[in-house]
């Protein structure tokens, strides 16, 4: 509450600044206020190193979408594009139609959990700092009428806790084929529960850090007896924190688990729970 007050003190001092609007937003959704939380967090498409879409329609206002083409950019990182595609079967029901813009690794996911959605992958190109996205790989016959980035879908579907609430239950379907696959590997891992962890992100600086406390603090965790647990990790560098750590984490064969997210999904899919952080392992 008290990060809310600054918050508007700054966006009053300087109303235009949509760094600062962006950042009220993330205090608002902390403190439950979601509706005026997703409204600031619009802003962060406002930003000079924003996404430029070369070749989108206009953006959607929450507007009536009946008999319209919607399309739904990507935006942000890998997780964030798995959290905010709880939003599309929202966007089917209310859209003629929708085409979905993701991440390549997430293309052969969404086609399977969201039939009917036209998924493509993304054109990126730019730079980190300003990067653009091309939309010329949509049909003609699937010409959208407005987008919407995937995040900002939550401002017109999100906007109170219950709604939140009245949506949760599971979006995405893994490949059965995977999965059973996964599973065999699963049981051969012994009796008792098997628990999936990861322990941080794969950005790593100062400031992102203070929310990944690292694979030592899972220590008490993992020396509960009776469970098996099972490596979800992703990133550069882990496998050398693991050895060093010599943590009781078992790592599945040959899977990628930064690049194979069909494989990452059927395996935890097969688990019966997992333990991380904010992070992409938890969308």
């Amino acid at each position: 509450d008290a990060a809310v007050r600054y918050a508007n003190r700054a966006v009053e001092a300087e109303p235009g600044n949509p760094q600062l609007q962006f950042r009220r937003g993330i205090h608002r959704l902390a403190a439950g206020d979601l509706k005026g939380g997703w409204a600031d967090h619009d802003a962060m498409w406002r930003k000079p190193n924003a996404v430029q879409r070369i070749g989108a329609p206009r953006r959607w206002a929450g507007d009536s979408l009946a008999g319209k083409t919607l399309l739904v950019a990507a935006d942000q990182g890998i997780g964030d594009e798995l959290l905010f595609s709880s939003c599309i079967p929202d966007a089917m029901q209310a859209a003629d139609r929708v085409v979905l813009e993701c991440d390549p690794r997430l293309e052969t996911l969404f086609r399977r959990s969201f039939p009917g959605v036209f998924v493509h992958r993304y054109a990126r190109g730019g730079t980190r700092t300003r990067p653009t996205q091309n939309y010329d790989w949509i049909p003609p016959d699937l010409s959208p009428d407005v987008m919407i980035e995937e995040g900002g879908l939550m401002r017109w579907f999100r906007s109170s806790v219950e709604a939140c609430d009245a949506a949760g239950q599971p979006w995405l379907v893994p490949d059965p084929v995977r999965g059973a696959a996964m599973r065999a590997v699963v049981s051969k891992l012994g009796p008792g529960l098997k628990i999936g962890v990861s322990w941080r992100s794969m950005r790593q600086t100062e400031a992102r850090n203070v929310h990944y406390p690292g694979l030592a603090a899972l220590a008490p965790i993992l020396a509960v007896p009776g469970v098996t647990f099972v490596c979800l990790q992703y990133g550069a560098g882990w496998q050398d924190e693991l050895r060093a750590s010599r943590a009781p984490v078992s790592v599945v064969p040959g899977l990628d688990t930064t690049s194979d997210i069909e494989g990452v999904a059927a395996l935890a899919a097969s688990l019966d729970g997992v333990i991380c952080p904010s992070s992409t392992i938890g969308w």
